[in-house]
């Protein structure tokens, strides 16, 4: 059975987007061109900021040592600007994704939701994004 995430865009550029994932999942948020989720116009966000990546266990969200940290449900998950107490986090570990959790990149926040198998409802298929996908 495949399994999806489906994130749901709250705030920020692509504010209203629905975009879906299939596992396995490796995809980069940021501003580069090489960013399966690009936000190029928001410099606040690095140009690699964040990977969502699965395997067997889960799906798993890691900063890439961005310049403002990757947040889940307002709890900083990492960033390249440590204090002084966490001057040796430079790169976070990976943080286990749950269904419903919010993931805030800068201003851009995401509402995550994991399913095993695709939605009948057709209207919900039919508002999915394609990947990769920028914001104007």
């Amino acid at each position: 059975m495949t399994s999806l995430v489906i994130l749901r865009v709250l705030a920020g550029g692509l504010r209203g987007a629905k975009l879906t994932l299939t596992t396995p999942i490796r995809c980069i948020l940021g501003r580069s061109r090489s960013c399966s989720i690009r936000l190029p116009y928001d410099m606040t966000v690095s140009r690699q900021h964040c990977i969502l990546e699965s395997d067997a266990n889960g799906v798993w969200v890691r900063d890439l040592t961005s310049m403002n940290g990757t947040f889940v449900n307002g709890e900083s998950i990492g960033s390249n600007l440590p204090s002084d107490e966490e001057a040796t986090r430079l790169e976070s570990g990976p943080h286990l994704l749950q269904d419903g959790d919010i993931i805030r990149v800068c201003s851009h926040v995401f509402h995550v939701e994991l399913r095993t198998s695709p939605s009948s409802d057709s209207s919900e298929s039919d508002s999915s994004s394609e990947l990769p996908l920028t914001y104007a």
